[in-house]
């Protein structure tokens, strides 16, 4: 993140969403602005490689500030994930990549923003990162997004691709809309995706 929003990791309850390899989670415990502690999560056959990850660099991270936990995002939210809420920061990178992850994952957004959700603070900022791989899926996230949460691009353009080094991958930080009442923000939620 640009550092005029680290403040929203540093010593902060992170959730990762979609971990991957759990390279950026990891990072996120030892960098020079290290949060407090950080859950990534991904499909259950991701989170062996996430584990291995994550003892592979034993020596440097510490596991007693990390959660390793599955959650796809066509199921509910596990219990791992829910009774770690509630969550700071939520970050996630590189979810565009096909059109039916779109509306289970903005479902799994919801979801997470109730859980998290605090009366002095709101619910948590999320930082979105994303490659440009197809304006198509991007522009029904953001279409379907649109009745839920505010958006806005982090970060300057000049600067960002200097430190992506790419000009194709852009940073937004979504916020649930505080005008939508609870019931509607909820509504559809009781099942998976």
């Amino acid at each position: 993140l640009p550092s005029d929003h680290r403040d929203c990791l540093e010593g902060r309850r992170v959730l990762e969403l979609a971990s991957g390899t759990g390279l950026l989670g990891l990072s996120l415990l030892v960098g020079e602005v290290a949060a407090g502690c950080v859950v990534m999560t991904d499909k259950p056959n991701m989170t062996e490689l996430i584990e291995a990850n994550v003892e592979a660099n034993a020596d440097i991270v510490p596991k007693e500030k990390l959660v390793v936990a599955p959650l796809d995002f066509c199921t509910p939210i596990g219990s791992e994930v829910a009774e770690g809420a509630p969550y700071d920061t939520v970050i996630v990178s590189d979810v565009f990549y096909d059109e039916d992850i779109v509306e289970p994952f903005l479902c799994t957004l919801r979801r997470v923003c109730l859980l998290s959700r605090r009366e002095s603070t709101g619910a948590p900022p999320i930082f979105l990162c994303a490659s440009h791989r197809s304006d198509r899926i991007e522009q029904l996230f953001f279409t379907a997004a649109k009745p839920f949460f505010s958006w806005d691009e982090v970060g300057d353009k000049s600067s960002m691709k200097k430190q992506l080094r790419s000009e194709y991958i852009s940073i937004w930080r979504l916020r649930m809309r505080e005008d939508v009442p609870d019931a509607v923000f909820a509504a559809g939620l009781d099942g998976g995706g």
